[in-house]
């Protein structure tokens, strides 16, 4: 649920993206590495969560999946918990993620909560596709 904590996509300001150069709040950068990525995605876009399986450890959870919400923020480039599972931090692949806002009438339909009340994940940029017109 989002209590005012976090400003919401549609206020930040438009330069969000150059001022956190591609890092959390917190300017967390993995290992070290100085972050200089293309991302796919802006603050505000909406996204749709890839809904497919893997074999493999992920933290895309599966109520997510083909489900449609708004980039709230940039998180740092990671090693993708694919490799990240297997040990491989340094020499895995890495990628950008984004924290992903839901609204929660639209993860579950009997959902009896607030029509406002939304839920934030965060999500790598393999598992997200921009968003078709009207997709929920």
């Amino acid at each position: 649920m989002d209590h005012g904590r976090r400003q919401d996509a549609h206020r930040q300001r438009p330069d969000h993206a150059r001022r956190t150069g591609g890092e959390d709040r917190r300017g967390a950068s993995p290992f070290g590495r100085q972050v200089m990525t293309h991302r796919r995605f802006s603050i505000g876009d909406h996204v749709t969560v890839r809904d497919t399986t893997s074999m493999f450890h992920t933290r895309t959870q599966r109520y997510t999946r083909g489900r449609t919400g708004v980039v709230t923020e940039y998180r740092p480039e990671w090693v993708i918990p694919e490799d990240e599972a297997w040990g491989r931090d340094e020499n895995g692949r890495h990628e950008p993620f984004y924290v992903v806002r839901f609204r929660q009438t639209d993860l579950w339909p009997d959902y009896e909560g607030f029509d406002v009340d939304t839920l934030e994940t965060e999500c790598s940029e393999r598992w997200l596709e921009p968003a078709k017109a009207g997709a929920k």
